[in-house]
């Protein structure tokens, strides 16, 4: 919590900001998608600070379903693989770089390679968050753990405020944040997501084709053209929104901003570029996703 409040003073402008902290995480066996490099055929981890690879029977904070993709899953040709599975659905992904030709690993696992990606296959696995089953896309972004994914929509929810009307869900990914706003409060908000990535686009027209008055636009947030609308949700990359993407955030006239951040620095710069555009800090959660790592994801609230 100090790290945030030091950030946002720092690098925001910021002082006094009483941090708030989100529900307690168990710290191990959590991690429900899991990048690896390859060495001989076994996956592992770089070394800090090295290019060499280290190979790995198990991972502590990664999910147990995925142990036996360290154990006994064999990738011969490949540099880098990505495990995933869905907690709740027991549904298993490898993405194989360059090529899954020569993958082995249990039969329940679905297994592709970058380049079928590249060629127009498609491949997918299924979680629940909040209630819903969501679709993702072996290359589309989503939370590393399904209760921390819970924890997050539930403090963006509390942070809009009982507002409605007209909310855009910038950086959208499968449609998790804004479609959970949907669906838990039909007929308050008539959504719009923005996302750059095809697959996650496609993922969450799939997700959210139940819901009324939510669409799905591919755009970047650099290539988006504005309109205005009641709330904003945004859940940039690491480097976050920045000066162009807090200008169209601004462009809105948005009454309320809902700041979803993965990395401290990001946030205090744009906290700092939200107050210079009129908004000001109504209250900061940390949620800890990433336990026994230096990263911290917060949810950030900013009123016009």
């Amino acid at each position: 919590r100090s790290v945030l409040a030091e950030a946002l003073e720092r690098l925001g402008g910021i002082a006094g900001v009483d941090v708030g902290e989100g529900p307690d995480l168990p710290g191990e066996g959590h991690r429900t998608t899991v990048r690896t490099a390859v060495v001989d055929g076994r996956a592992g981890f770089r070394k800090a600070r090295s290019h060499e690879v280290v190979t790995i029977a198990n991972c502590m904070t990664a999910h147990p379903m995925l142990a036996d993709l360290f154990s006994d899953g064999h990738y011969p040709g490949c540099n880098e693989v990505t495990m995933r599975v869905g907690e709740h659905t027991g549904e298993r992904l490898v993405l194989a770089a360059p090529d899954a030709r020569r993958v082995d690993v249990a039969d329940d696992v679905m297994v592709v390679g970058t380049d079928e990606l590249a060629a127009g296959r498609h491949g997918w696995h299924h979680e629940i968050v909040d209630g819903r089953r969501w679709r993702i896309s072996a290359t589309s972004f989503f939370q590393s753990r399904p209760d921390g994914a819970d924890a997050l929509v539930d403090t963006v929810h509390a942070g809009l405020d009982g507002a409605s009307g007209r909310l855009v869900d910038l950086c959208c990914g499968v449609g998790l944040l804004g479609g959970s706003m949907a669906a838990r409060d039909p007929g308050r908000w008539a959504v719009t997501g923005v996302e750059r990535h095809r697959p996650a686009v496609l993922d969450a027209i799939e997700n959210l084709g139940d819901l009324d008055d939510v669409r799905i636009v591919r755009a970047s947030l650099a290539s988006w053209n504005p309109s205005r609308a009641d709330a904003v949700i945004a859940d940039p990359a690491r480097s976050g929104l920045g000066r162009d993407g807090v200008r169209r955030v601004a462009a809105t006239r948005a009454k309320r901003v809902v700041l979803v951040s993965c990395d401290p620095a990001s946030l205090g710069r744009d906290a700092g570029l939200l107050r210079e555009a009129g908004y000001g800090l109504v209250d900061s959660t940390m949620i800890d996703l990433f336990p026994q790592t230096p990263h911290i994801e917060a949810v950030t609230v900013f009123a016009r």
